[in-house]
């Protein structure tokens, strides 16, 4: 039998020995590329984390500021207690927010009594408009990093929404 001639189990490739062509310094480079991709990755990954929670934190506010104007206006001119009644109404609607980190204001309405005790009142009359806003505390902070992303230049950074409405 005579051997054919379209194969060869040469051990060298034209004339380099096969363990020079494919160098050893190739190995472990896909591992490498992996773990610098892998650290670029996750960083977004935990941005894109925080900043979903923060969001939802802030349409919760914002809803609930708005039930609380809501609240209001429905209220405004048939009793002095409609302050407080929009200032319950946002914090029942804030669920799933520390409710003792919330702090409501009424920018621009003079109010009398103190804020959360049942004694907050303020007059409206029809045709007034008067609004409510809402702060919390916003908390992107991490600690390996020492940064919190939450550019805001209050301190703490907050998150702060307002809704205004016509007492009719």
């Amino acid at each position: 039998m005579t051997p054919s001639k379209g194969i060869s189990f040469r051990v060298n490739w034209g004339g380099v020995p096969r363990l020079l062509a494919w160098p050893a310094c190739e190995k472990g480079s896909v591992l490498y590329e992996f773990a610098m991709v892998v650290l670029v990755l996750s960083a977004m990954l935990v941005g894109i984390v925080y900043g979903g929670i923060t969001f939802y934190d802030y349409e919760t506010l914002a809803n609930a500021t708005a039930v609380g104007a809501r609240t209001i206006a429905i209220n405004g001119k048939t009793t002095t207690q409609a302050c407080y009644l929009g200032e319950q109404a946002l914090l029942g609607a804030a669920t799933s927010l520390n409710q003792s980190q919330i702090t409501v204001s009424f920018p621009g309405t003079t109010t009398t009594g103190t804020y959360g005790a049942g004694s907050l009142s303020c007059t409206l009359t029809e045709g007034n408009t008067v609004a409510i806003m809402a702060t919390y505390p916003c908390d992107m902070y991490f600690p390996k990093l020492g940064i919190n992303l939450c550019n805001d230049q209050s301190t703490p950074p907050t998150i702060t929404a307002q809704a205004a409405v016509r007492v009719e």
